[in-house]
């Protein structure tokens, strides 16, 4: 399909969606504000995922609300826009996107924080297990992740789709770059290149509960509401780029409330885009 301007796009999602009864005031409001954005920029092509975060991050919004906001509403409608034209891009849910502005900016931190929310999302991974995670459980040739005497003491293989693939593959670069001569044997490292704590986590992870207004759920949503069964996972291996997510949670069974919204937060892990 012949990729439509932005515009058209809007248009047709706008139109298709107050059919089916939704009034979408407030996000029909912010998507015609990004149409306007794409015209002052002159973008040519189809949506990606750094044209709608530069849009959700930039003026007027200067606080977290207001951004995921606009980056909720450019989701939405990328995702319907996404099945007629397979090269829009997916920008990241609002718990990623929260992670990718956590402060100090300039430190390794924003990045461990999402690559490891990111990960405990789209795996089912413990959080235990993932902090314990080690450079050398990498493997990148096969692009699988050992886990090592887990539960009742047995190991498993975790593989890892493409996507999730690059993001760690960026993580662990950044990794190297902001300590390169760092001996802490823990993949996941906070801003002073030391090993990340379950407190460390715990605690960045209640800082963006309460930026994005999730205090308020019932029960409050916690680290472990992102560990789902995975026996269930289906990963389809003739989807389009669009939807190569590293989990189509459509599939998913889940036991809390909690899991399906955190889930449906960080559901694509598209951040290496």
């Amino acid at each position: 399909m012949k990729t439509r301007p932005l515009k058209e796009a809007v248009a047709f999602y706008l139109e298709s969606r107050h059919r089916l009864g939704f009034a979408l005031k407030d996000e029909g409001a912010l998507l015609t504000n990004l149409v306007e954005q794409d015209r002052k920029l002159q973008h040519r092509g189809p949506l990606t995922s750094a044209l709608a975060l530069s849009w959700a991050q930039g003026p007027p919004p200067t606080h977290l609300p207001r951004r995921v906001r606009r980056l909720n509403a450019v989701r939405h409608f990328a995702l319907f826009w996404a099945a007629f034209d397979p090269h829009t891009q997916v920008p990241a849910a609002a718990l990623l996107a929260g992670a990718q502005q956590l402060p100090p900016q300039e430190t390794l931190w924003p990045r461990t924080l999402t690559t490891l929310l990111g990960l405990l999302a789209c795996t089912g991974l413990r959080i235990s297990e993932a902090l314990h995670l080690q450079p050398e459980d990498w493997e990148p040739t096969q692009a699988v992740l050992t886990i090592r005497q887990a539960k009742y003491g047995q190991s498993r293989y975790v593989p890892l789709a493409p996507s999730a693939t690059s993001v760690l593959k960026t993580y662990l670069r950044a990794r190297v770059q902001a300590f390169p001569d760092s001996h802490a044997s823990a993949l996941f490292l906070n801003e002073r290149g030391q090993p990340l704590t379950y407190s460390q986590a715990w605690h960045a992870f209640m800082a963006l509960r309460n930026q994005l207004r999730w205090q308020h759920w019932q029960p409050r949503p916690r680290l472990h509401d992102l560990r789902h069964y995975s026996e269930r996972r289906i990963i389809p291996s003739g989807a389009s780029q669009s939807r190569k997510m590293l989990v189509v949670f459509g599939f998913l069974s889940f036991r809390t409330r909690n899991n399906q919204r955190l889930c449906r937060n960080a559901r694509s892990w598209s951040l290496g885009r």
